[in-house]
């Protein structure tokens, strides 16, 4: 839609300058309220590092399971033979 109405991709935010008495007098009437001048960055790099770690960690398991060698079936039959003897 910007590159129909070949307009930039910018956002113009209105920032309160006047003190925030008539605040509720604009609210009542419809008129737009500015914001405070604040600048608020969000801090979410523990988050992140839990949630790559524990990608890394599920990957490197199913990694594990994909490339190990499977038992034989001789091996299999002889271990279930071995616990079957032993709960006799």
């Amino acid at each position: 839609m910007g590159e129909y109405s070949e307009s930039l991709p910018y956002i113009v935010e209105a920032i309160s300058r006047e003190d925030r008495t008539d605040e509720l007098y604009k609210i009542k009437r419809g008129i737009p309220v500015p914001s405070p001048p604040v600048i608020s960055i969000p801090n979410d790099h523990l988050q992140y590092m839990f949630t790559w770690f524990g990608l890394f960690a599920a990957t490197s398991v199913m990694f594990y399971f994909s490339i190990r060698k499977p038992r034989k079936a001789s091996d299999t039959i002889s271990a279930l033979r071995r616990k079957a003897r032993s709960s006799l």
